[in-house]
């Protein structure tokens, strides 16, 4: 039997891309991280991230599961944007060629 984390990110995986093309749970996890840095873990409620992103809180409960995982879910979100803009930042000051283009999540974060 999986875990209710294991579904979750089972639905995730499956949700489908925007008409664009883009990433759609990438941008509600983006949101996510706006609204928990903005209101705080104790404060913040799949309602909050519903009202900011557009998306139905039971789309937000399928996504995540649960508070906890939407916030280990952020948290890795918002790491790795991280991560990628010190990453890519530090190869444009050492003047490494051949570098591909910043993965969109890192240009979006700025």
């Amino acid at each position: 039997m999986l875990s209710p984390t294991a579904c979750a990110t089972a639905v995730r995986l499956a949700a489908p891309p925007n008409a664009d093309g883009t990433d759609a749970f990438g941008q509600v996890l983006d949101q996510v991280v706006v609204v928990l840095a903005e209101r705080g873990y104790g404060r913040t409620r799949f309602t909050d991230v519903s009202e900011a992103s557009g998306v139905a809180v039971s789309t937000l409960q399928g996504y995540f599961g649960s508070r906890e995982d939407m916030l280990i879910e952020a948290l890795g979100r918002a790491t790795t944007v991280a991560v990628t803009a010190m990453t890519w930042s530090s190869v444009v000051t050492t003047g490494a060629r051949s570098v591909p283009s910043p993965p969109a999540a890192a240009t979006s974060a700025r």
